[in-house]
């Protein structure tokens, strides 16, 4: 368990609320769905180097305390804004499955907060 002292960054989870395009991705309309603090920490050692290899040099690890609102996320219908940053989430982990905190690896992308993709 991670000291709650330790979450002091604001982290808004955003959802779709629009149609998606012909390929299945969402169109920008975006509505904020939850906010809350968390412990962000960058990718080190062996995630480090194979993200980079990748080109996702801009990855983080956000953990949060869970809640059942986030326990329904996914990937493709919500994003995250982290220090006014927009980010793809990419994998959520349910800690040793305990409902207690979840971690959000998240992808940095370009794009402005409201709205544009």
């Amino acid at each position: 368990m991670i000291n709650p002292g330790l979450m002091r960054e604001k982290v808004t989870i955003q959802r779709n609320i629009s149609e998606k395009d012909s390929r299945g991705n969402p169109d920008g309309e975006w509505e904020d769905y939850f906010t809350c603090r968390a412990y962000a920490n960058n990718l080190f050692g062996s995630e480090y180097y194979a993200a980079r290899q990748l080109g996702v040099e801009q990855t983080v690890k956000l953990t949060v305390r869970y809640s059942p609102k986030l326990a329904s996320i996914g990937t493709e219908d919500y994003r995250l804004i982290f220090r006014e940053k927009v980010f793809d989430i990419d994998h959520i982990d349910n800690v040793r499955y305990e409902d207690n905190m979840l971690i959000i690896s998240a992808v940095s992308r370009e794009g402005e907060i409201n709205g544009g993709l």
